[in-house]
């Protein structure tokens, strides 16, 4: 168990395309876990990343659009959790011991056309216990106007 965790968000817009430049930042930057949206898997895709598992979640459709995925440095003992496959979102989550207790790292992608509100996020919220982190694209808009 490493004593610095580094965790990073992506946005592939394509996995497959973009795989060889995301283990070269991987590596690099020695990132643990990597929140990944926009995967465009379908029930027959995969990626192999040497040193790093990889869990996903694809669209419902099984189109090559939307996903999310959880890259994770396989000297980390983990384990796959939640996986939620849905028109609205698409989450995968990665469960792993830290030196502060467990962590559950997610990953999201929720399309632009989905209008969800308050009570869909805390619905998916509900599904996660004890501590945890969700990256990805969420294609928020902000209802309040420009702050400042």
């Amino acid at each position: 168990m490493a004593s610095t965790l580094r965790i990073m968000t992506w946005n592939s817009n394509g996995l497959l395309q973009h795989k060889e430049s995301l283990l070269v930042k991987l590596i690099e930057r020695k990132i643990n876990v990597c929140l990944t949206s926009e995967t465009h898997f379908t029930r027959e895709s995969y990626v192999i990343l040497g040193g790093f598992e990889v869990y996903y979640t694809i669209h419902p459709s099984s189109c090559a659009r939307g996903g999310s995925a959880v890259i994770i440095n396989t000297g980390i003992l983990h384990h796959e959790d939640i996986k939620i496959e849905k028109e609205e979102f698409q989450v995968t989550s990665v469960t792993f011991k830290t030196t502060s207790g467990l962590l559950t790292a997610a990953a999201i992608y929720s399309p632009p056309r989905h209008n969800l509100k308050r009570e869909d996020y805390l619905s998916l919220l509900q599904n996660f216990t004890g501590k945890f982190i969700i990256g990805g694209d969420f294609n928020s808009k902000n209802t309040f106007g420009a702050l400042g």
